[in-house]
């Protein structure tokens, strides 16, 4: 995987006019515009560096809404844009919160992104 993956791994956006349902990524594609809302997934590493300099170029770059995922404590604070500065909407662990956007809004369960995969056993061996 490339640094390019993972960037897009890291930063999922929401572009609209696209049909919400819908959000698609090709590798070789380029964002020409700002997005209209980034979820940034943190880790101890990065996370001053997500709450600080980036809160603040998102915010200066008018980027509507600003979510900063912290999978280790299984919370997201969630920022939106008003009148030009972010002002915090809530942290949100297994709530709803509807995205209003320019086209289209999403209402987002973060309930989902937080939950644990399904351990599959396997079936016992037979006997031919």
């Amino acid at each position: 995987m490339n640094w390019l993956h993972l960037l897009f791994y890291s930063i999922v956006t929401f572009l609209c006019p696209i049909k919400c349902s819908q959000i698609s990524y090709e590798p070789d594609e380029r964002v020409t515009r700002k997005p209209e809302t980034i979820f940034e997934v943190t880790l101890k590493s990065t996370a001053k560096r997500d709450e600080i300099l980036k809160y603040e170029l998102y915010q200066q770059e008018g980027v509507q809404y600003y979510v900063i995922d912290y999978p280790e404590q299984k919370k997201a604070k969630v920022y939106r844009l008003i009148d030009y500065v972010y002002r915090k909407m809530g942290d949100f662990s297994d709530e709803t919160y509807t995205f209003e956007l320019e086209k289209c809004s999403i209402d987002f369960n973060f309930g989902f992104i937080w939950r644990k995969k399904l351990k599959i056993k396997a079936c016992p061996p037979t006997i031919d």
